[in-house]
């Protein structure tokens, strides 16, 4: 379990990097297209910036898919609760636990909402 709680902690860090570097990029890149335009109108050479507005675009690219599909700390813990709640529903050791579990709750509830 504890794995899963530091798996989940990563995934949030990637998450975070992954906008940091999006809105580096994004930043990066238009100042390159503006430096572009401006270095034509100049008639100056322009490879330079050329391979830069290619790697930041590449950057944000990246960035922008990792922000969309990796999942925060939050998403992540609720898809591997989903999971053990599939697991407990189709286990039939799990479903007679859980029955006596919930039978135990309600009957505490019951006393304490009797006091």
């Amino acid at each position: 379990m504890a794995k899963i709680i530091y798996l989940a902690h990563i995934f949030d860090g990637v998450n975070i990097l992954s906008i940091i570097l999006l809105i580096a990029s994004v930043v990066v890149l238009g100042g390159a297209i503006i430096q572009y335009f401006m270095d034509i109108e100049e008639g100056e050479s322009t490879v330079k910036d050329s391979k830069l507005i290619k790697n930041a675009f590449v950057i944000a690219i990246i960035s922008a898919l990792f922000v969309i599909f990796v999942p925060n700390e939050k998403t992540y813990l609720t898809m591997v609760g989903v999971d053990g709640l599939e697991k407990i529903v189709t286990n039939d050791a799990a479903k007679e636990i859980g029955g006596k579990t919930l039978d135990l709750v309600n009957k505490y509830l019951d006393e304490k909402l009797n006091e």
